[in-house]
């Protein structure tokens, strides 16, 4: 089968933000009609939970650790897949800290003393 196009480099950017319209056009991908037969075809080839030999039958000294790496395959396809849809989300609100304002000074400095 010939190779359609390179696959592009992708990098992790905590500072990259999606604008609105990006958010509403990946919205509209994500519920198109082929992108959810895509996911369809998909979910084919998401890792099994059978483990050869990790179950209650047949076991050997690996069995804990095979059916531990199958989970976390398993895992991790469903947060990577949690992450698309996360990601066109609204950004929640991030909330500020509060900046502290204290009184002038010099007017507390020649109230001190006086009595009301």
């Amino acid at each position: 089968m010939p190779k359609l196009r390179e696959t592009p480099f992708i990098y992790a950017d905590r500072l990259a933000k999606l604008t609105p319209e990006e958010r509403a056009e990946l919205r509209a991908i994500l519920t198109s009609k082929t992108w959810v037969k895509l996911m369809r075809i998909v979910e084919c080839v998401k890792p099994s939970p059978f483990c050869k030999n990790g179950g209650s039958g047949d076991r050997d000294q690996f069995s804990d650790a095979r059916t531990n790496a199958r989970l976390g395959e398993i895992r991790g396809w469903e947060q990577h897949a949690a992450a698309l849809f996360l990601a066109i989300q609204e950004p929640a609100e991030v909330k500020r800290a509060a900046v502290e304002t204290f009184p002038d000074s010099a007017r507390i400095d020649a109230d001190w003393g006086k009595t009301p």
